[in-house]
């Protein structure tokens, strides 16, 4: 079926993002992968929840002035999803590939970023 089968991450824009990170590591003992946030192992298809934060001006997730989250979604069947944006209102960029799956960030009617995340790399 094409549609949404997880979540695949959270990733929040921080106005000093080494600070809130340290905060995370502190408060709720979050352990961080290097630069690349913090993986969370579901165990299965070698799906894992990332959260990471970005610089408060990072435009990865949005306007920064606008969004300040942004959700990862676990999809399956990539190509069908991005076909089924269209018909919904909804935009998605180029498809990127990674030895860990294919990734494209998309926007809701609204404007809402989000990211589309197949663990499919062919």
């Amino acid at each position: 079926m094409v549609g949404v089968v997880g979540i695949g991450g959270v990733s929040f824009c921080a106005h000093d993002p080494g600070a809130l990170r340290t905060w995370y590591v502190e408060a709720l003992a979050v352990e961080f992968d290097g630069a690349s946030g913090a993986r969370f192992d579901h165990g299965e298809d070698n799906a894992s929840m990332v959260f990471e934060l970005f610089p408060h001006s990072s435009t990865h997730i949005g306007d920064p002035e606008r969004q300040t989250a942004m959700v990862n979604f676990l999809v399956s069947h990539m190509d069908g999803i991005i076909e089924r944006l269209a018909g919904y209102s909804g935009t998605a960029e180029p498809i990127e590939s990674e030895s860990y799956g294919r990734f494209s960030l998309a926007s809701d009617p609204e404007g809402n970023r989000f990211d589309l995340w197949d663990l499919v790399t062919t």
